[in-house]
């Protein structure tokens, strides 16, 4: 008892007297709703000041590689949005590559939860388990209402504690607090500049539109070269040809049609 309420006021004095304060999760998903295994990744959700951040752990050392390179380009990719809001709002910034460019639209996500009396020691914090239909899925979270700060991974805001555990009724997404940690120096910036590369603002119904053309078309800029004139890599594989895009265009889509199990099951888009 005594190191929880340690813990808890070193808490409260990250959140008060820091500039940021960064909560790492262990992310377990599935790209593939039908897979027996699941992937990882550690995501970080820092707060700085008045504003959220929510990304991939690597993206940190990547920007602190791309500081020291001037080359002007990065080899960086992720395929799940990264988020930033102001702390406790429902608007939302995400952040996406795709098509060799870097972009972003906004979205309003207001969570509504129902919050209900179970409870279940989760270390030595006592949480409390809340539910809410979100993104075409079941979600249950379990919340500590002394970790002081109504925020949590993803777009899950809105309870009054930090989401310490977080997963989906069929258990495709999973998240759950690994550590909490107060960085020497960060980059505010970091979801905007770890491609090197300025995001360029569009609604979702242009982005939307760039996925399904990404699937039809994934190398379209290399069918009105003449072969001889250009070359690229693709999983390790080096295309020339016209009839090599082909293959690899067919490949790709193959591979989107099976791994096309977004966290928000209602934008999902049904490739063909």
């Amino acid at each position: 008892m005594k190191k929880s309420i340690q813990f808890v006021l070193l808490f409260v004095s990250f959140v008060v007297f820091s500039q940021t304060t960064r909560f790492i999760y262990d992310f377990k998903y599935k790209t593939d709703s039908t897979a027996t295994s699941y992937q990882s990744e550690s995501m970080v959700l820092e707060l700085n000041n008045d504003e959220i951040q929510f990304y991939e752990q690597k993206a940190i050392r990547i920007d602190s590689l791309n500081a020291l390179n001037n080359n002007g380009s990065s080899s960086y990719t992720f395929e799940f949005a990264k988020i930033k809001r102001k702390l406790s709002t429902s608007t939302n910034k995400n952040y996406y590559f795709l098509r060799g460019d870097y972009w972003v639209y906004e979205s309003n996500d207001k969570i509504e939860w129902k919050i209900e009396n179970e409870t279940k020691k989760i270390g030595d914090w006592t949480a409390q388990r809340a539910t809410t239909n979100f993104g075409g899925r079941k979600w249950i979270a379990w919340f500590v209402a002394s970790l002081p700060i109504s925020e949590g991974p993803h777009k899950f805001n809105g309870l009054p504690g930090l989401v310490v555990e977080l997963y989906d009724t069929k258990d495709n997404f999973i998240y759950k607090l690994l550590k909490i940690e107060k960085p020497k120096t960060t980059n505010t910036n970091i979801v905007e500049t770890v491609f090197k590369k300025n995001p360029v603002s569009i609604p979702y119904k242009k982005f939307r539109e760039m996925q399904i053309d990404n699937y039809n078309d994934p190398y379209y800029q290399f069918r009105s070269m003449r072969e001889g004139t250009w070359a690229i890599n693709v999983g390790g594989q080096k295309v020339t040809t016209h009839e090599g895009l082909n293959k690899v265009t067919r490949d790709l889509q193959a591979y989107l049609r099976k791994n096309n199990n977004p966290i928000e099951l209602d934008k999902i888009i049904s490739y063909k």
